[in-house]
């Protein structure tokens, strides 16, 4: 069993970010998508997406997600590259699937930035602490990041800045 995780990190890592995807699609279905708030990344663009066509937002998220996979397969390595598959896959199936089952806030649209913000931070968090990402621009910040020695918080705001 060990041989088969060898290179890959260790399996509980994958655990939390089987969590931290959920808290993510919690956070954006439960708070975020009911209030629109704009989101920037990836995210932002499938919300985008959902909000003109009604496609679904998981579905868009792995699409926009595909050429992203290639830079971090090549450049960022085979250990990231599937920490960030097993995030990305699992929290747009997670955003079609249990998303929905959760009731949406229908309050304060401050109260829903704050708690949606607050729940998808905290499952980013797990993820990134097992050296994942979400995909999208998360991508781009790890490999600047791994690079260039550039924040990961500054490039996440640049890239979701300019979205």
């Amino acid at each position: 069993m060990k041989e088969h995780w060898k290179g890959l990190g260790k399996p509980l890592d994958y655990l939390w970010i089987i969590v931290g995807s959920l808290l993510f699609a919690i956070g954006l279905s439960v708070f975020i998508k009911p209030a629109q708030i704009p989101l920037g990344g990836v995210a932002g663009l499938a919300l985008l997406v959902n909000y003109l066509w009604g496609w679904p937002i998981g579905i868009m998220s792995l699409a926009l997600n595909l050429p992203l996979y290639f830079l971090g397969v090549r450049v960022l390595g085979r250990e990231f590259f599937v920490k960030t598959l097993v995030a990305t896959v699992s929290a747009s199936v997670f955003i079609d699937t249990v998303g929905p089952l959760f009731p949406t806030y229908v309050g304060d649209t401050i109260l829903a930035v704050l708690y949606g913000s607050i729940i998808m931070g905290f499952g980013f968090g797990l993820i990134f602490r097992v050296g994942g990402t979400s995909g999208g621009s998360d991508v781009i910040a790890k490999y600047l990041y791994r690079k260039k020695d550039v924040a990961l918080g500054v490039t996440n705001l640049a890239v979701n800045g300019v979205i």
